[in-house]
């Protein structure tokens, strides 16, 4: 599976296709989560997804995984608060206004 890894490294250096790279680089961050138990790798691949299509649903729906896991949750509110089109804190707000008096 490292090999596996490692070709799919390779292959996203080599390509000049954005949606070839994407595919790789989602291949790799699949790999790398589930199989090779690397989380925080296949979280920072995420992210090499979302420099190129900002917003790849696959990529956010897996570093929310990632850190629902980690109990990472001051980054997946970063990772929410990115993925909304709006603040987070606005689209709360409707349903905790009355409790935090807005």
């Amino acid at each position: 599976l490292e090999d596996a890894a490692r070709l799919l490294r390779e292959r996203v250096d080599a390509s000049t296709d954005e949606r070839e790279k994407i595919k790789s680089l989602t291949q790799l961050a699949q790999l790398l989560h589930e199989q090779l138990a690397d989380p925080e790798d296949a979280f920072q691949t995420c992210e090499a997804v979302l420099a190129l299509r900002p917003s790849d649903k696959a990529a956010f729906d897996r570093m929310e995984r990632i850190d629902e896991e980690l109990g990472h949750h001051q980054r997946l509110l970063r990772t929410l608060e990115r993925r909304s089109t709006r603040p987070l804190i606005a689209a709360c707000a409707p349903l905790c206004g009355s409790a935090l008096n807005w």
